[in-house]
């Protein structure tokens, strides 16, 4: 009983002190992990430090070796510049590209002259037509000029009255043709200009149209004469203008075309001539006589005014102005 209660004693003593050692273990396990952890912190950064102090010092080693190994060096042959720049194909390079782009500007300008059949201008109309050209009215699309269009046509029928009075005759009949090859190209716009011009400066004239006072499919119309034959009273008529049916429509009688003094034929600039209008106005040529000449005159032309009236033009603008 006695070795059983003593070594019961000691049982108890142990497991006490077991858990004494295991409440100690469980305080002083973390604090180990710890401590390395700290301790690796430690040794990275003092090996960090201990490296960048070696680079710093091998630095500044090659600096002074460099400082005292460059003291005795001697320059043998200095450096010397070009005094010229290297010689380059630049020049050659510039005057191909710019030759090359005037060639490429003609180049399309002569295909768009080749393909253009517009008539454009006074010289495009000449060479085209084949008929001089003794005026233009300009076209009123401008913007800028807007308000200016009034004057521009009082310039521009200006320029072609006083033009047109050197063909008409001094004695007989003051007879002017207004004629054109399709419809719709300004012969009733110009007529009503001169008439309006030559009135305000004092002369009689008288404006006939075919769609007012005569029909072109009309026997007398046809059978005409003489411009008596479609208008009586012209006996005290200065200048007498009339406007006659396109040609695409009804050729003109040659009678009446050789009674006038001129034949002006009305031409938009920006219409394209085509083959049958060069038929058209060859046939009014063959059949007009030398004192009854076939003009042009163009109309809605933006690119083409004669320099008297661009000047009259300019002038006008300036003095508005």
């Amino acid at each position: 009983m006695l070795n059983l209660k003593k070594a019961e004693s000691k049982l108890k003593i142990m497991e006490s002190r077991k858990g004494l050692i295991d409440d100690k273990y469980i305080f002083f396990s973390p604090i180990g992990n710890t401590l390395k952890r700290m301790d690796r912190d430690i040794g990275f950064t003092e090996s960090n430090y201990m490296s960048m102090l070696n680079s710093l010092n091998a630095a500044r080693l090659r600096q002074k070796n460099l400082q005292m190994t460059s003291a005795t060096l001697r320059v043998i042959n200095p450096p010397v510049y070009p005094l010229a720049a290297e010689a380059t194909n630049r020049k050659s390079i510039v005057m191909t590209v710019f030759l090359g782009s005037i060639l490429a500007i003609l180049g399309f300008s002569l295909i768009i002259e080749i393909l253009d059949r517009t008539l454009r201008d006074k010289i495009r109309t000449e060479r085209l037509t084949s008929c001089k050209v003794i005026g233009a009215f300009p076209g009123n699309n401008i913007i800028r000029l807007r308000n200016f269009n009034k004057a521009r046509n009082k310039i521009a029928s200006q320029f072609l009255c006083n033009t047109l009075l050197s063909y008409l005759p001094n004695n007989g009949k003051r007879i002017i043709n207004l004629i054109s090859t399709e419809s719709r190209d300004g012969k009733s716009f110009i007529g009503k200009q001169l008439e309006e011009y030559w009135t305000s400066i004092g002369l009689n004239v008288k404006h006939l149209s075919w769609n007012e006072d005569f029909s072109k499919d009309s026997r007398v119309f046809l059978l005409a004469e003489s411009i008596t034959d479609l208008c009586k009273s012209i006996d005290d008529t200065d200048i007498l203008i009339i406007e006659y049916p396109p040609l695409k429509e009804c050729l003109t009688p040659e009678r009446l075309i050789n009674e006038a003094a001129l034949n002006l034929v009305i031409a938009k600039a920006n219409k394209t001539w085509k083959l049958t209008d060069q038929l058209l106005l060859n046939e009014l040529k063959r059949l007009a006589k030398p004192a009854s000449p076939v003009l042009v005159c163009l109309n809605n032309a933006e690119k083409m005014l004669s320099k008297i009236s661009q000047g009259f033009f300019l002038h006008t603008i300036n003095s508005a102005k």
